[in-house]
Protein backbone atom coordinates (compact mmCIF):
# COMPACT_ATOMS: atom_id res chain seq x y z
CA UNK A 1 0.00 0.00 0.00
CA UNK A 2 1.61 3.70 -1.05
CA UNK A 3 1.76 5.99 1.45
CA UNK A 4 0.36 9.42 2.42
CA UNK A 5 3.85 10.45 0.57
CA UNK A 6 3.14 8.45 -2.55
CA UNK A 7 -0.36 10.02 -2.69
CA UNK A 8 0.72 13.78 -2.69
CA UNK A 9 3.28 12.74 -5.32
CA UNK A 10 0.25 10.86 -7.76
CA UNK A 11 -2.09 13.73 -6.69
CA UNK A 12 -0.39 16.28 -9.05
CA UNK A 13 1.10 14.04 -11.88
CA UNK A 14 -0.02 14.44 -14.83
CA UNK A 15 -1.96 11.17 -16.41
CA UNK A 16 -3.41 9.97 -19.28
CA UNK A 17 -7.15 11.48 -19.99
CA UNK A 18 -9.98 8.68 -19.62
CA UNK A 19 -11.30 9.89 -23.39
CA UNK A 20 -14.48 8.22 -23.05
CA UNK A 21 -17.28 10.51 -21.64
CA UNK A 22 -20.37 10.46 -20.65
CA UNK A 23 -22.92 9.22 -22.70
CA UNK A 24 -25.04 12.35 -24.62
CA UNK A 25 -28.62 12.32 -23.57
CA UNK A 26 -31.12 14.05 -25.43
CA UNK A 27 -28.48 15.66 -27.79
CA UNK A 28 -29.10 13.62 -31.45
CA UNK A 29 -25.65 13.98 -33.56
CA UNK A 30 -27.58 15.39 -36.97
CA UNK A 31 -25.54 15.36 -39.98
CA UNK A 32 -23.37 18.64 -39.53
CA UNK A 33 -22.41 17.00 -36.51
CA UNK A 34 -21.08 13.73 -37.31
CA UNK A 35 -17.16 15.00 -38.67
CA UNK A 36 -16.74 16.96 -35.22
CA UNK A 37 -17.81 13.67 -33.74
CA UNK A 38 -15.98 11.74 -35.68
CA UNK A 39 -12.93 13.97 -35.27
CA UNK A 40 -13.26 13.73 -31.33
CA UNK A 41 -13.70 9.81 -31.32
CA UNK A 42 -10.02 9.53 -33.63
CA UNK A 43 -8.29 12.58 -31.31
CA UNK A 44 -9.73 9.70 -28.03
CA UNK A 45 -8.38 7.11 -29.54
CA UNK A 46 -4.78 9.20 -29.94
CA UNK A 47 -5.04 9.98 -26.31
CA UNK A 48 -5.80 6.24 -25.17
CA UNK A 49 -2.52 5.26 -27.68
CA UNK A 50 0.03 7.53 -26.31
CA UNK A 51 -1.54 6.89 -22.92
CA UNK A 52 -1.44 3.10 -22.85
CA UNK A 53 2.15 3.58 -24.45
CA UNK A 54 2.76 5.82 -21.74
CA UNK A 55 1.55 3.13 -18.97
CA UNK A 56 3.56 0.13 -20.79
CA UNK A 57 6.85 2.20 -20.39
CA UNK A 58 5.62 2.42 -16.80
CA UNK A 59 5.83 -1.23 -16.27
CA UNK A 60 9.15 -1.88 -17.00
CA UNK A 61 11.15 -2.12 -13.75
CA UNK A 62 14.71 -1.46 -14.99
CA UNK A 63 13.20 1.48 -17.09
CA UNK A 64 11.58 3.15 -14.36
CA UNK A 65 14.22 2.21 -11.91
CA UNK A 66 17.02 4.01 -14.49
CA UNK A 67 14.17 6.94 -14.64
CA UNK A 68 14.36 7.07 -10.67
CA UNK A 69 18.13 6.85 -10.36
CA UNK A 70 18.30 9.93 -12.57
CA UNK A 71 15.99 12.14 -10.41
CA UNK A 72 17.58 10.67 -7.88
CA UNK A 73 20.74 12.65 -8.91
CA UNK A 74 19.20 15.87 -9.46
CA UNK A 75 17.22 15.51 -6.04
CA UNK A 76 20.72 14.98 -4.10
CA UNK A 77 21.57 18.18 -5.73
CA UNK A 78 19.30 20.04 -5.32
CA UNK A 79 19.18 19.36 -1.54
CA UNK A 80 23.12 20.30 -1.05
CA UNK A 81 22.61 23.34 -2.92
CA UNK A 82 19.66 24.44 -1.24
CA UNK A 83 20.84 23.80 2.38
CA UNK A 84 23.88 25.11 1.82
CA UNK A 85 22.30 28.23 1.28
CA UNK A 86 22.19 30.88 3.61
CA UNK A 87 18.83 31.97 4.43
CA UNK A 88 17.17 29.21 3.17
CA UNK A 89 14.71 28.52 5.74
CA UNK A 90 14.34 24.89 4.74
CA UNK A 91 11.21 23.14 2.60
CA UNK A 92 7.75 23.49 3.51
CA UNK A 93 6.01 20.69 4.91
CA UNK A 94 2.51 19.97 3.37
CA UNK A 95 0.28 21.77 4.74
CA UNK A 96 -3.45 23.18 4.07
CA UNK A 97 -4.51 19.24 3.70
CA UNK A 98 -7.56 19.52 6.02
CA UNK A 99 -9.20 22.70 4.13
CA UNK A 100 -11.77 22.84 1.39
CA UNK A 101 -12.39 25.00 -1.22
CA UNK A 102 -14.52 27.18 1.44
CA UNK A 103 -11.73 27.64 3.54
CA UNK A 104 -8.91 29.11 1.23
CA UNK A 105 -7.96 32.48 0.93
CA UNK A 106 -4.66 33.99 -0.50
CA UNK A 107 -3.99 35.45 2.63
CA UNK A 108 -4.38 32.34 4.14
CA UNK A 109 -1.77 30.63 1.42
CA UNK A 110 0.10 33.30 2.01
CA UNK A 111 0.64 33.40 5.43
CA UNK A 112 0.81 29.29 5.62
CA UNK A 113 3.68 29.15 2.63
CA UNK A 114 5.72 32.20 4.00
CA UNK A 115 4.87 34.09 0.73
CA UNK A 116 4.91 37.94 1.74
CA UNK A 117 8.00 39.26 -0.17
CA UNK A 118 7.54 42.39 1.97
CA UNK A 119 9.22 40.93 4.77
CA UNK A 120 11.63 38.34 3.62
CA UNK A 121 14.45 39.38 1.52
CA UNK A 122 15.50 37.55 -1.56
CA UNK A 123 18.24 35.01 -0.94
CA UNK A 124 18.72 33.38 -4.30
CA UNK A 125 20.66 35.41 -7.03
CA UNK A 126 19.66 37.48 -10.41
CA UNK A 127 18.25 34.85 -12.27
CA UNK A 128 20.47 35.72 -15.65
CA UNK A 129 23.93 36.35 -13.98
CA UNK A 130 25.62 33.44 -15.14
CA UNK A 131 22.80 32.67 -17.70
CA UNK A 132 22.97 34.94 -20.20
CA UNK A 133 19.87 34.76 -22.14
CA UNK A 134 20.72 33.48 -26.20
CA UNK A 135 17.56 33.07 -28.81
CA UNK A 136 17.15 29.97 -30.01
CA UNK A 137 18.68 29.20 -33.33
CA UNK A 138 18.03 26.72 -36.32
CA UNK A 139 17.79 22.65 -34.75
CA UNK A 140 16.78 24.38 -31.41
CA UNK A 141 13.09 22.90 -30.30
CA UNK A 142 10.34 24.88 -28.05
CA UNK A 143 7.68 24.25 -27.04
CA UNK A 144 4.20 25.58 -25.26
CA UNK A 145 5.90 26.35 -21.85
CA UNK A 146 6.61 29.53 -21.14
CA UNK A 147 8.74 28.65 -18.46
CA UNK A 148 10.89 25.73 -20.00
CA UNK A 149 11.43 28.31 -22.60
CA UNK A 150 13.06 30.31 -21.10
CA UNK A 151 14.90 28.18 -18.58
CA UNK A 152 17.00 26.81 -22.28
CA UNK A 153 16.90 30.17 -23.82
CA UNK A 154 19.01 30.82 -20.54
CA UNK A 155 21.08 27.52 -20.21
CA UNK A 156 19.61 26.34 -17.03
CA UNK A 157 18.25 23.75 -19.39
CA UNK A 158 20.41 22.39 -22.64
CA UNK A 159 19.89 25.48 -25.43
CA UNK A 160 18.55 22.81 -27.87
CA UNK A 161 16.10 21.95 -26.04
CA UNK A 162 16.35 18.14 -25.42
CA UNK A 163 16.75 17.59 -21.39
CA UNK A 164 18.02 14.39 -19.47
CA UNK A 165 16.10 13.77 -15.84
CA UNK A 166 18.56 15.29 -13.72
CA UNK A 167 18.65 18.19 -15.72
CA UNK A 168 15.23 18.77 -15.54
CA UNK A 169 14.77 18.39 -11.99
CA UNK A 170 18.19 20.38 -11.31
CA UNK A 171 16.81 23.73 -13.62
CA UNK A 172 13.19 23.93 -12.66
CA UNK A 173 14.96 24.33 -9.23
CA UNK A 174 17.75 26.47 -9.49
CA UNK A 175 15.81 28.80 -12.15
CA UNK A 176 12.10 28.70 -10.83
CA UNK A 177 12.74 27.65 -6.82
CA UNK A 178 10.39 24.23 -8.01
CA UNK A 179 10.45 21.68 -4.78
CA UNK A 180 11.80 18.37 -5.67
CA UNK A 181 8.53 17.18 -5.22
CA UNK A 182 7.29 19.19 -8.03
CA UNK A 183 9.94 18.72 -10.45
CA UNK A 184 9.92 14.80 -10.14
CA UNK A 185 6.09 14.83 -11.25
CA UNK A 186 6.48 16.47 -13.55
CA UNK A 187 9.89 14.67 -14.57
CA UNK A 188 8.07 11.30 -14.53
CA UNK A 189 5.16 12.55 -16.59
CA UNK A 190 7.11 14.04 -19.02
CA UNK A 191 9.19 11.32 -19.51
CA UNK A 192 6.75 7.86 -19.46
CA UNK A 193 4.61 9.95 -21.61
CA UNK A 194 6.17 11.97 -24.03
CA UNK A 195 10.15 11.21 -23.97
CA UNK A 196 12.66 8.35 -24.89
CA UNK A 197 12.99 6.20 -21.50
CA UNK A 198 15.67 4.06 -23.83
CA UNK A 199 17.64 7.37 -24.26
CA UNK A 200 16.27 9.37 -21.09
CA UNK A 201 16.07 11.83 -23.68
CA UNK A 202 12.92 14.43 -23.95
CA UNK A 203 12.25 17.19 -26.21
CA UNK A 204 10.56 20.15 -24.88
CA UNK A 205 9.55 20.82 -28.21
CA UNK A 206 8.30 18.76 -30.94
CA UNK A 207 9.25 15.04 -31.62
CA UNK A 208 12.89 14.66 -32.00
CA UNK A 209 14.24 11.66 -32.82
CA UNK A 210 15.50 9.52 -29.55
CA UNK A 211 13.62 11.85 -27.52
CA UNK A 212 10.05 11.53 -27.80
CA UNK A 213 6.99 12.70 -29.47
CA UNK A 214 7.70 16.01 -27.73
CA UNK A 215 5.70 18.22 -24.79
CA UNK A 216 4.25 19.83 -27.69
CA UNK A 217 2.12 17.13 -28.69
CA UNK A 218 -1.72 17.77 -27.75
CA UNK A 219 -2.98 15.67 -25.89
CA UNK A 220 -1.70 14.02 -21.84
CA UNK A 221 -0.15 16.73 -20.56
CA UNK A 222 -0.61 19.59 -23.35
CA UNK A 223 -4.43 20.04 -23.21
CA UNK A 224 -7.14 22.40 -24.39
CA UNK A 225 -8.87 25.59 -22.47
CA UNK A 226 -5.34 27.63 -22.27
CA UNK A 227 -5.59 31.63 -21.38
CA UNK A 228 -2.64 32.46 -24.26
CA UNK A 229 -2.55 29.41 -26.28
CA UNK A 230 -5.39 28.35 -29.13
CA UNK A 231 -7.01 24.53 -28.63
CA UNK A 232 -5.32 22.48 -30.90
CA UNK A 233 -8.85 21.60 -33.02
CA UNK A 234 -8.89 25.61 -33.77
CA UNK A 235 -5.37 26.99 -34.38
CA UNK A 236 -1.78 27.13 -33.15
CA UNK A 237 -1.74 25.05 -29.39
CA UNK A 238 1.92 25.61 -29.10
CA UNK A 239 2.77 29.51 -29.96
CA UNK A 240 1.05 32.43 -27.55
CA UNK A 241 -1.91 33.70 -29.00
CA UNK A 242 -1.02 37.51 -29.23
CA UNK A 243 -5.12 38.12 -29.24
CA UNK A 244 -5.32 35.98 -25.77
CA UNK A 245 -2.21 37.21 -24.51
CA UNK A 246 -3.98 40.71 -25.18
CA UNK A 247 -6.91 39.57 -23.53
CA UNK A 248 -5.42 38.33 -20.18
CA UNK A 249 -3.55 42.08 -19.87
CA UNK A 250 -6.87 43.27 -19.93
CA UNK A 251 -7.88 40.87 -17.32
CA UNK A 252 -4.91 42.04 -15.65
CA UNK A 253 -5.81 45.68 -15.71
CA UNK A 254 -9.66 44.96 -14.73
CA UNK A 255 -9.60 42.38 -12.06
CA UNK A 256 -5.88 42.99 -10.58
CA UNK A 257 -4.86 44.73 -7.33
CA UNK A 258 -4.71 48.13 -7.81
CA UNK A 259 -4.99 47.80 -11.64
CA UNK A 260 -1.87 45.98 -12.23
CA UNK A 261 -1.01 43.08 -9.74
CA UNK A 262 -2.08 39.59 -10.50
CA UNK A 263 -4.28 38.02 -8.02
CA UNK A 264 -6.69 35.06 -7.50
CA UNK A 265 -9.14 36.72 -8.80
CA UNK A 266 -7.18 37.81 -12.32
CA UNK A 267 -6.57 33.66 -12.45
CA UNK A 268 -10.16 32.73 -12.14
CA UNK A 269 -11.66 35.30 -14.58
CA UNK A 270 -9.20 34.47 -17.14
CA UNK A 271 -9.17 30.44 -16.12
CA UNK A 272 -13.22 30.72 -16.65
CA UNK A 273 -12.80 33.12 -20.29
CA UNK A 274 -10.56 30.66 -21.62
CA UNK A 275 -12.66 27.52 -20.56
CA UNK A 276 -15.81 28.95 -22.12
CA UNK A 277 -14.26 29.84 -25.13
CA UNK A 278 -13.21 26.40 -25.35
CA UNK A 279 -16.99 25.16 -24.64
CA UNK A 280 -18.56 27.35 -26.97
CA UNK A 281 -15.86 26.70 -30.29
CA UNK A 282 -14.29 23.71 -29.82
CA UNK A 283 -16.52 20.59 -30.76
CA UNK A 284 -13.79 18.28 -30.14
CA UNK A 285 -12.90 20.03 -26.02
CA UNK A 286 -10.76 17.84 -24.22
CA UNK A 287 -10.73 19.47 -20.58
CA UNK A 288 -10.84 16.13 -18.46
CA UNK A 289 -10.79 15.49 -14.69
CA UNK A 290 -7.40 15.74 -15.12
CA UNK A 291 -6.59 18.83 -17.55
CA UNK A 292 -9.01 20.96 -14.87
CA UNK A 293 -6.64 19.67 -12.38
CA UNK A 294 -3.64 21.15 -14.39
CA UNK A 295 -5.36 24.10 -15.99
CA UNK A 296 -5.95 25.65 -12.55
CA UNK A 297 -2.54 24.70 -11.51
CA UNK A 298 -0.81 26.48 -14.04
CA UNK A 299 -2.63 29.81 -13.12
CA UNK A 300 -1.20 29.43 -9.89
CA UNK A 301 2.12 28.90 -11.29
CA UNK A 302 1.71 32.06 -13.67
CA UNK A 303 0.63 34.15 -10.68
CA UNK A 304 3.26 32.78 -7.99
CA UNK A 305 6.15 31.56 -9.93
CA UNK A 306 6.63 34.11 -12.10
CA UNK A 307 6.30 36.65 -9.69
CA UNK A 308 9.96 35.45 -8.55
CA UNK A 309 11.24 37.74 -5.30
CA UNK A 310 8.88 40.75 -6.57
CA UNK A 311 6.18 42.01 -4.29
CA UNK A 312 4.22 42.63 -8.20
CA UNK A 313 3.52 40.04 -11.13
CA UNK A 314 2.37 42.57 -13.76
CA UNK A 315 1.18 42.21 -17.09
CA UNK A 316 5.11 43.10 -18.29
CA UNK A 317 6.19 40.46 -16.02
CA UNK A 318 3.98 38.20 -18.13
CA UNK A 319 5.07 39.52 -21.04
CA UNK A 320 8.72 38.75 -20.52
CA UNK A 321 7.91 35.00 -19.98
CA UNK A 322 5.78 34.65 -22.60
CA UNK A 323 6.46 36.65 -25.48
CA UNK A 324 10.42 37.18 -25.09
CA UNK A 325 10.79 33.46 -23.16
CA UNK A 326 13.11 35.64 -21.14
CA UNK A 327 13.82 36.45 -17.78
CA UNK A 328 13.01 40.00 -16.82
CA UNK A 329 15.86 42.32 -15.83
CA UNK A 330 16.82 42.06 -12.08
CA UNK A 331 14.44 39.05 -11.73
CA UNK A 332 15.55 36.81 -8.68
CA UNK A 333 13.27 33.20 -8.04
CA UNK A 334 10.81 33.00 -4.82
CA UNK A 335 12.58 32.34 -1.34
CA UNK A 336 9.89 30.06 -0.79
CA UNK A 337 9.82 26.59 -3.21
CA UNK A 338 7.24 25.42 -4.67
CA UNK A 339 5.51 22.51 -3.70
CA UNK A 340 2.66 19.98 -4.96
CA UNK A 341 0.54 20.97 -2.29
CA UNK A 342 0.21 24.60 -3.04
CA UNK A 343 -0.67 24.84 -6.29
CA UNK A 344 -3.46 22.41 -5.65
CA UNK A 345 -4.43 24.74 -2.82
CA UNK A 346 -4.75 27.47 -5.45
CA UNK A 347 -5.81 25.77 -7.88
CA UNK A 348 -8.98 24.98 -5.53
CA UNK A 349 -8.81 28.61 -4.68
CA UNK A 350 -9.25 29.59 -8.20
CA UNK A 351 -12.24 27.29 -9.15
CA UNK A 352 -14.20 28.43 -6.22
CA UNK A 353 -14.02 31.99 -7.29
CA UNK A 354 -15.15 31.07 -11.05
CA UNK A 355 -16.36 27.64 -11.02
CA UNK A 356 -16.05 25.60 -14.02
CA UNK A 357 -16.22 21.53 -14.50
CA UNK A 358 -14.45 18.77 -16.36
CA UNK A 359 -15.71 18.78 -20.11
CA UNK A 360 -15.72 16.19 -23.66
CA UNK A 361 -16.93 17.65 -26.71
CA UNK A 362 -18.89 14.82 -28.84
CA UNK A 363 -18.47 17.02 -31.94
CA UNK A 364 -21.18 19.24 -31.13
CA UNK A 365 -20.06 23.16 -30.52
CA UNK A 366 -21.48 24.60 -27.25
CA UNK A 367 -22.96 21.02 -25.73
CA UNK A 368 -19.86 19.06 -24.27
CA UNK A 369 -20.52 16.54 -21.73
CA UNK A 370 -19.41 16.16 -18.35
CA UNK A 371 -16.43 14.58 -18.30
CA UNK A 372 -16.22 13.14 -14.53
CA UNK A 373 -15.52 14.37 -11.27
CA UNK A 374 -14.06 17.67 -9.99
CA UNK A 375 -10.80 17.64 -7.87
CA UNK A 376 -11.21 21.13 -7.50
CA UNK A 377 -14.44 21.70 -6.03
CA UNK A 378 -15.54 19.03 -3.30
CA UNK A 379 -13.78 17.98 -0.26
CA UNK A 380 -10.48 19.15 1.62
CA UNK A 381 -6.79 19.54 -0.02
CA UNK A 382 -5.75 15.97 1.52
CA UNK A 383 -9.31 14.11 -0.24
CA UNK A 384 -8.68 15.65 -3.54
CA UNK A 385 -5.33 14.32 -3.26
CA UNK A 386 -6.33 10.66 -2.46
CA UNK A 387 -9.39 10.62 -5.06
CA UNK A 388 -7.20 11.49 -8.02
CA UNK A 389 -4.50 9.20 -7.28
CA UNK A 390 -6.53 6.03 -7.10
CA UNK A 391 -6.03 4.90 -10.38
CA UNK A 392 -2.53 6.53 -11.27
CA UNK A 393 -1.57 3.79 -7.97
CA UNK A 394 -2.97 1.55 -10.26
CA UNK A 395 -1.49 2.39 -13.49
CA UNK A 396 2.19 3.39 -12.55
CA UNK A 397 3.25 2.13 -9.16
CA UNK A 398 6.77 1.19 -10.67
CA UNK A 399 7.13 4.73 -11.67
CA UNK A 400 5.98 6.47 -8.63
CA UNK A 401 7.86 3.77 -6.66
CA UNK A 402 11.34 4.84 -7.88
CA UNK A 403 9.66 8.53 -7.81
CA UNK A 404 9.26 8.49 -3.96
CA UNK A 405 12.40 6.63 -2.88
CA UNK A 406 14.70 9.51 -5.05
CA UNK A 407 12.85 11.64 -3.29
CA UNK A 408 13.56 10.45 0.35
CA UNK A 409 12.10 11.85 3.64
CA UNK A 410 14.14 14.60 4.48
CA UNK A 411 12.93 17.20 2.08
CA UNK A 412 9.63 18.81 1.06
CA UNK A 413 7.60 15.66 2.06
CA UNK A 414 9.02 14.85 5.09
CA UNK A 415 7.06 14.45 8.08
CA UNK A 416 3.85 13.99 5.66
CA UNK A 417 2.84 10.59 7.01
CA UNK A 418 2.79 11.56 10.41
Amino acid sequence: MLSSVQLVLLATSVSAYPWVADAVEGRPLDERSLSGFWDTLRLGAKDISQSLGGVLKAQNDGKMKALGGEIKKGVDWIYAQANATEGFEGWPKPSLLDKSAADLSQELIYQTYNLDRVSNPPIWPIADEGHPYVAPGPGDVRGPCPGLNTLANHGYLPHNGIVSPDQLVRAVWEALSMSPDLGAILTVAGFVFKGDIDTMKLSIGGQVRGAGVGLSQHGTIEGDGSVTREDSALGDHVKVSQQRLQTYYGEIAKYGTNGYDINPTVCAESRYRAYQDSVQNNPAVDFSSTRHLIAYAESGFAMEVFRGANVSCTAETIDWFFNKEQFPPGWRRRNTPVTATEMIAWGMLFNKIKPTEPVRGLGIKGHPVKAGSSFLSEGTVKSNIEKFSGGLIKAVPKAMKYMAEALGQSGPLAGLDG
